[in-house]
Order: structure tokens, then C-alpha cells, then sequence
């Protein structure tokens, strides 16, 4: 979800609301805490490095983009046509 989506965009609000509401979930996940940033050993098709966030707690490491996914904040993509 986008925070501007395009102004044509179908329940528009209900998507503006839902991008609000990860990035609330995201500040709750890593306000004040220290963020680890794991790269892979592999590049996305346009040679980036492809890097993964944890944060860790009782001795646990998370992995922020997962949690994001699990909880309905994001989509995972693999670089093909995005859906929402």
C-alpha cells in the first residue's frame, strides 16, 4: 500500500488507511531498538544487493520484512508485475 496511491485508485482511502497503518506497525517494530542488515549473496536483476532486516530480542533474532508480510503490512515480490 502507498500512502499516495494514484488519485484514480480504486477505495483510494481504505488504501491510504492501510498504508498508514504498516507504517504504524513498522514504528512499533523498530522505534529505539538497534537494526541488523543481512546481505545476500545474491543482486535483484538490476545488480542492487538484496539485503534482509532483523532486530533481536531475547537473544532471538526477527526478520522485519516477514514479520511485515505475516501481519498483512506487505506483499512479498519476487520482481514480476505488482498486485495489491
Amino acid at each position: 500500500y502507498e500512502i499516495k496511491p494514484r488519485k484514480n485508485i480504486e477505495n483510494r482511502e481504505e488504501h491510504v488507511r492501510k498504508a498508514y497503518a504498516g507504517k504504524d506497525y513498522l514504528k512499533e517494530l523498530i522505534l529505539n531498538k538497534f537494526i541488523f542488515i543481512e546481505f545476500t549473496k545474491h543482486n535483484d536483476p538490476y545488480a542492487r544487493p538484496i539485503a534482509i532486516p532483523f532486530y533481536e530480542k531475547d537473544n532471538k533474532r526477527h526478520n522485519i520484512s516477514d514479520m511485515m508480510i505475516k501481519n498483512g503490512h506487505a506483499v512479498s515480490y519476487d520482481g514480476g508485475k505488482k498486485t495489491l
